[in-house]
Formats: C-alpha cells, sequence, structure tokens
C-alpha cells in the first residue's frame, strides 16, 4: 500500500492531481476540499494516499490532511459508498462538518450533500457513529476552530478521563457538543456541558 507520496505538483485537474516523484508522475484523484489547498505548480508537495487495485487499473486517491485519508477509509466501509461516492461526500462537506453531521445523526445536512439520499445518510449514521472518535481531528480541531483554546481542553479531557471516562467516549461527547460551545466558554462550563453528552 502506498501511504504517501512527496514530489513536485505537476498539474492541477478538476477533480485530480499529477505528482512528480522521481521522474515518475503519478495521478491522483482528490477531493474539491484538497484542491483548494494545494501549493503553485513546481511547489514539493506531501499527499496522504489510498491506492485502489482493480482487474483494469490501479486508482490513486489523495489528501492533504491525515484526518481527511482516515475518514475517507472509513466511508469505504459503508455498505454501498464507493471511492467515487467517498470522494464526492468530502468534496462537498468539510471534515469538521460531516464528523459533527454523523456524531449528531443530523440525516438532514447529510441528505444536502449532492448524491446523499435518506438510506446512504443512515448508514452513514449507524456504520460510523461509533468509529469517528478514532479520527484526531475530533479532539481538537473541531473546538479549536471554534476558538477553544488547546490548554482547556487539554483540561477539561484530563478532568473527565480522572472520573472515569475514556478518551474516544470524551471524543465523541465533544463532537455531539460543539455546537453548544464558544470561544468563551469556561473550562467548568465545557465540563459541564460535555458531562450531559456523556449522560445521553
Amino acid at each position: 500500500m502506498i501511504a504517501f507520496l512527496k514530489g513536485n505538483l505537476e498539474y492541477k485537474g478538476k477533480d485530480y492531481i499529477i505528482i512528480d516523484v522521481n521522474n515518475i508522475g503519478y495521478k491522483i484523484s482528490i477531493p474539491s476540499s484538497v484542491l483548494e489547498k494545494l501549493p503553485e505548480l513546481g511547489s514539493e508537495i506531501k499527499i496522504h494516499t489510498h491506492l485502489i487495485v482493480r482487474e483494469d487499473a490501479q486508482l490513486l486517491y489523495g489528501f492533504i490532511t491525515q484526518e481527511e485519508h482516515s475518514l475517507f477509509e472509513l466511508l469505504l466501509t459503508v455498505p454501498d459508498v464507493g471511492p467515487s461516492k467517498a470522494i464526492n461526500i468530502l468534496s462537498n462537506i468539510g471534515v469538521e462538518q460531516l464528523i459533527s453531521a454523523i456524531a449528531q445523526e443530523n440525516i438532514l445536512l447529510l441528505t444536502s450533500i449532492s448524491g446523499i439520499g435518506k438510506k446512504t445518510a443512515q448508514r452513514l449514521i449507524i456504520e460510523l457513529k461509533d468509529k469517528i472518535s478514532n479520527i484526531s481531528e475530533t479532539k481538537e480541531s473541531v473546538l479549536i476552530a471554534r476558538g477553544i483554546h488547546q490548554d482547556i481542553l487539554n483540561d477539561a479531557m484530563s478532568a473527565l478521563n480522572s472520573l472515569g471516562y475514556k478518551e474516544p467516549i470524551i471524543r465523541r461527547a465533544i463532537v455531539s457538543a460543539s455546537q453548544e460551545i464558544s470561544k468563551d466558554t469556561s473550562l467548568e462550563e465545557l465540563i459541564k456541558i460535555l458531562l450531559r453528552h456523556l449522560a445521553i
């Protein structure tokens, strides 16, 4: 399995890029979210990759962050969600939004994604709700993006851990509670909010 590629960005297409790695050009399919983060042509770039081997082709899919890569691989475990549909999902919704929608069972948001019906949205929730806490972005980025200081987040997790809650459980509560938390939330308030979601 090719875990990542590091080389010069030679071409940017609508849904793929070509990277020159030691004079070999690798064509890598990407979601539009990756396209927006790419540097100028000729720049060195590192892409996390997922290789799918078929009888008639070897297909590479690429992502800027490990979180996108991990979420793509989780999406592939859902029945009837192949690589094309997984790329489509990641092209239409950010990692934070998708994690939050699954954690909160937000079918309305999931079905707003082009090509995702109610049945697929329900499968995403059933199959992935207990798995998304393994993605590191759920622990930090969801709240940091809302202005929560890293130290407050760490202190809250430590406090809950000392009460006997396991880290994966705390992570799920963080995602579930993210809509209730802002940069003005104090440590005490954050712990109380998370405790409410841990009790759900």
